[in-house]
Parts: structure tokens; sequence; C-alpha cells
């Protein structure tokens, strides 16, 4: 997981605590969008990473622009748009510009890559679709 956080932090030029943050909301976002067994399995890969889970803050994503979108897709019952917008609102809140945000998930997709887990880029796939 050292690693992981290391690439994230000098790719996107964050501090470790602001990236272990970052992966704890993600973290968070996947547990609540894929099926059980396709978080164990990245869990599986990831060792670490469950214990920096952290949960999308609804309180957060309830304000401004991102907090309006993120009800209004509620409503449609979009609920994955919905996620991701409470999850890029919860990074902002985190100190996580949005523009690096969404370098999260090609990052930690290509770690996977880089470790022999490709497949589990298509369990990151299907959270966003």
């Amino acid at each position: 997981m050292n690693d992981l956080i290391t690439l994230i932090s000098e790719k996107l030029s964050l501090s470790p605590a602001d990236t272990q943050k970052a992966l704890g909301l993600v973290s968070g976002f996947l547990k609540n969008q894929l099926a059980s067994g396709d978080y164990s399995k990245l869990l599986s890969a990831l060792p670490g990473l469950e214990a920096l889970t952290l949960t999308p803050n609804p309180a957060t994503a309830n304000t401004g622009l991102m907090g309006f979108a993120s009800s209004a897709l509620s409503a449609l019952g979009v609920t994955k748009a919905a996620g991701l917008t409470q999850l890029a609102s919860s990074l902002s809140a985190a100190n996580v510009d949005i523009s690096k945000a969404s370098e999260l998930l090609p990052l930690i997709s290509g770690y996977l890559e880089s470790k022999g887990q490709g497949q589990l880029v298509d369990v990151l796939k299907k959270a966003l679709s």
C-alpha cells in the first residue's frame, strides 16, 4: 500500500496524508458501488486499503453546485452518478483538487495492472458504469 500512496502522492503532488484520505474516500465509494465479492477482491489486491476506507460525507456533498447535482441525480435514480458527485465533493473537502481527483482511478488501475491484477480494472470500470 505504501508504494501506491507514494505513486499517487508524487503524480498528483499530494501529501501522503491527503493521498491516504483520497484513497480512503475512493475505497468507500467503491464499497458502496461494487458487489461485495468484487470489493473483497479489490481489498485482497490492495492490502491496507480497508484500514483507510472512509465514507464520502453526504453533508459535505450537499453544499453548492456539487450538492445540487448529487441531489438531482439521486432524485432521478442515477445513483452511481450521484455517488461520483458525492465522492468528488468529499475529495474536494479533503483538499484534493477536482482536476487531480479525476486522475485517481486511472492511477489505481495502472497500479493494479503493474501488479498483475489487470482483471480488477474491469471491476473498477463497473463502479463507474
